[in-house]
C-alpha cells in the first residue's frame, strides 16, 4: 500500500479559563499553522492544499447568536443541585448557567467548486471535576467521542470529541456542540482553587477536504470519516492539546 503526507491545518484554539476573581474569559492563542503528518493510504502525490486561503475557527456565542458577555461570572448557583433540568429545546433557565454555544465557522477564501471545504472536529476537554456541568447539543450533526484519562499539565481531562458529519463549505458555521455551563451551589474555595484557571480547553482541527481524494476510485472525494480517520484519527496518538 502507498502511503503520501497529508496537510493538517490546525485553527485558531481558544482557551477558556476561569480567572480570579471568578470571571469568564477567553484567551485565543493563535495556533493556526501547517503540521505535516505522514499517514497511510493510498495517494500520490501529496494532496494539493491551499493553506494561505483556507481557515477555520472556533465561534463563542450566546444562545440568541449574540457575541458572548465577557462579564458573566461562573459561580455556585443556590438553584443548582446536580445536572440542571434542561427545557424541551434542550437548554438551562437555572440562574447562574452560562452560555458558551461553541460553534465552527469556515472563514476560507469564498469558492463555489468546493476546493476550500473543510472536515473537521471540534474538541472541548474540561479537568475532571464532580462540580462543573455542561449541557451538549444532541444533534446527528455530529459523531461524539468521548475520552477519558487524557493528561494535560500533569492533570486528568475528559475529552468530547465532536465530528462533523459533512463538509463545512466557506462561510457556514456548524450548530453547537457545547452549549452552556454550570457550577453546583455545593462547589467549595478549596474545589475551585483545584480547578484551577485552565479547566475548559477547546480547539478545532480541520483539514481541506478537496484535498483527500482516492486514487483507486477515480480521484473520488473521500468521506468525512475516511478524510479525518486518515488525518486526525482518534486513537493512541490524538493530541489535540
Amino acid at each position: 500500500m502507498k502511503k503520501f503526507v497529508s496537510v493538517l491545518l490546525v485553527c485558531v484554539a481558544l482557551v477558556l479559563v476561569l480567572d480570579v476573581n471568578g470571571t469568564l474569559a477567553n484567551q485565543a492563542e493563535q495556533l493556526a499553522q501547517n503540521l505535516f503528518r505522514t499517514v497511510q493510504n493510498i495517494l500520490n502525490p501529496t494532496p494539493d492544499v491551499d493553506s494561505e486561503n483556507f481557515k477555520v475557527d472556533l465561534v463563542f456565542t450566546q444562545q440568541n447568536g449574540a457575541a458572548i458577555d465577557r462579564g458573566q461570572v461562573l459561580a455556585p448557583s443556590h438553584e443548582i443541585s446536580g445536572m440542571p433540568t434542561a427545557n424541551t429545546e434542550g437548554l438551562w433557565t437555572a440562574t447562574g448557567v452560562v452560555d458558551r454555544f461553541t460553534c465552527a465557522t469556515n472563514n476560507s477564501t469564498a469558492t463555489t467548486d468546493g476546493t476550500h471545504d473543510a472536515y473537521l472536529r471540534i474538541v472541548v476537554a474540561m479537568k475532571d471535576n464532580n462540580f462543573v456541568y455542561l449541557n451538549f447539543k444532541n444533534s446527528d450533526d455530529f459523531d461524539i467521542t468521548t475520552i477519558k484519562n487524557y493528561e494535560i499539565d500533569g492533570a486528568k481531562y475528559t475529552l468530547h470529541v465532536f465530528t462533523y458529519t459533512r463538509a463545512l463549505k466557506p462561510g457556514e458555521t456548524t450548530p453547537p456542540t457545547l452549549m452552556q455551563i454550570a457550577m453546583d451551589k455545593s462547589t467549595t474555595s478549596e474545589q475551585l482553587e483545584t480547578l484551577g484557571s485552565d479547566f475548559l480547553r477547546f480547539k478545532v482541527m480541520a483539514i481541506q477536504a478537496s484535498a483527500f481524494v482516492d486514487k483507486t476510485k477515480n480521484d473520488q472525494q473521500m468521506t468525512y470519516s475516511e478524510a479525518l480517520n486518515a488525518a486526525i484519527p482518534l486513537d493512541e496518538n490524538f493530541r489535540p492539546f
